[in-house]
């Protein structure tokens, strides 16, 4: 079965036995990181270091800018571990973290939910701002590709959590559509796109808080719609800028998938049961696509890996890419090896 591992430079870079290590586990292609969000990261095999911080969203390539660049330049060095990579003959898709945005950039509207509150993390893609910011960034990262897929992560709305703060949501017992509602924006440019009244909000507001009526319901529906016509915007202008830079194929998120999309990457962490269902669900928003189950090896149980990967190919999945070559133990890779193999 196909498969790809994520990577990060800083996983390679300093390191001279860890392309070794990715070959011995039967790693032959990559995605690697040029950009990404904030995070605190363990690198368990390093000679030099367990945890790197990674206090800002940042671009991890050396890419010329015509002025100041987006983000801040980061720790990794993109082109100089791809071409580690590729001289050992393992393939290098590059991967972009485009609307995740932690601690950076600033100037780029975020979304406010119906409580006013503002998402640090999450650009409202209904913004003239946040469409100039992924040009800027996209324009400038995608030729990274030389031709190879690009993994454009975290490219359309970005929900409550996924943040780089310490958060402290869990004891509030928000409930799922509660969450997903307080990432819903209502700045006056999502309200017009929407065609969204001060009733609406209202509603909206209320369905937060738990009420469910025929007013909560239609303000919800409104309001995503307006989401998915700015998401649209956003998306077409990626896979312009993609085809434009040459590149071999763009993989986006099941959720930022338009119709016709060739390759839809589908969420199947955790339970087994919950990535066939999502498999199956995929299929049907997407008929023609490939559905590339998106999998990890850090929390599933390793002896358990080949019979739920087994499941997913069943259910449709045309491969595989695994989080997180960098980030497993050695046990844990080995174990994705066994799986891929068997």
């Amino acid at each position: 079965m196909h498969a790809v591992f994520r990577l990060f430079p800083w996983d390679v870079d300093g390191d001279p036995d860890a392309i070794a290590r990715l070959l011995d586990v039967g790693v032959e292609r990559v995605s690697l990181a040029a950009s990404y969000h904030g995070a605190r990261v363990a690198t368990p095999r390093h000679p030099a270091h367990r945890v790197v911080e990674l206090p800002t969203s940042a671009i991890h390539a050396e890419v010329p800018f015509g002025g100041a660049p987006p983000l801040p330049r980061g720790i990794g060095r993109y082109e100089q571990v791809r071409d580690r990579l590729e001289e050992a003959g393992i393939v290098v898709d590059v991967w972009l973290v485009v609307n995740h945005l932690d601690g950076a950039a600033r100037d780029v509207p975020r979304i406010r939910s119906a409580f006013g509150d503002e998402l640090g993390h999450a650009p409202c893609l209904a913004q003239n701002g946040t469409l100039a910011f992924d040009r800027t960034v996209l324009s400038a990262l995608l030729p990274l590709a030389r031709g190879h897929q690009v993994l454009l992560e975290a490219l359309g709305w970005q929900g409550l959590g996924h943040g780089s703060l310490h958060d402290k949501l869990d004891g509030a017992e928000f409930t799922e559509p509660a969450r997903q509602a307080l990432a819903y924006c209502v700045c006056g440019r999502c309200r017009d796109i929407a065609g969204a009244s001060d009733r609406d909000v209202a509603a909206l507001r209320s369905f937060i808080d738990g009420e469910r009526s025929a007013a909560t319901e239609h303000a919800i529906e409104r309001l995503r719609a307006g989401r998915a016509v700015s998401l649209a915007v956003v998306r077409d202008q990626a896979l312009a800028l993609a085809a434009a830079a040459g590149v071999g194929g763009v993989l986006l998120d099941d959720a930022d998938a338009g119709e016709g999309a060739a390759d839809v990457l589908v969420d199947c962490w955790g339970d087994p049961r919950r990535g066939v269902e999502h498999l199956r669900s995929s299929r049907a928003r997407h008929p023609g696509a490939r559905l590339i189950a998106h999998v990890e090896v850090l929390t599933a149980d390793p002896s358990r890996l080949s019979d739920h990967w087994t499941a997913l190919a069943e259910a449709g999945a045309s491969g595989f890419h695994v989080y997180h070559a960098g980030l497993a133990s050695d046990r844990r890779l080995a174990a994705a090896r066994a799986a891929l193999e068997g």
